[in-house]
């Protein structure tokens, strides 16, 4: 999934230790669509990714945030909504 996220090495994906008290910008984005997977119209969350990937892998992300969001919602850990 990270090599269709960040398919032509832009940018370095940076993401926090495991004792950090908050989230990079590729640890929010990766969140949000995944929980989009269960909770959002499937076209939203197609947009959001057609803005990160190319048109042609669009199809491999969402099956597998799919599989993922689907995982974590069987095991009980999908992330919350967050709170505005």
């Amino acid at each position: 999934m990270m090599l269709l996220l960040n398919a032509h090495a832009i940018e370095t994906m940076r993401f926090c230790n495991l004792n950090c008290c908050h989230i990079s910008e590729h640890e929010a984005l990766i969140i949000s669509l995944v929980r989009g997977m269960q909770h959002l119209r499937p076209e939203m969350v197609q947009g959001a990714i057609a803005l990160v990937i190319d048109d042609d892998q669009i199809p491999a992300l969402i099956e597998n945030l799919s599989a993922l969001a689907n995982a974590m919602t069987q095991a009980g850990i999908l992330p919350a909504q967050m709170l505005r």
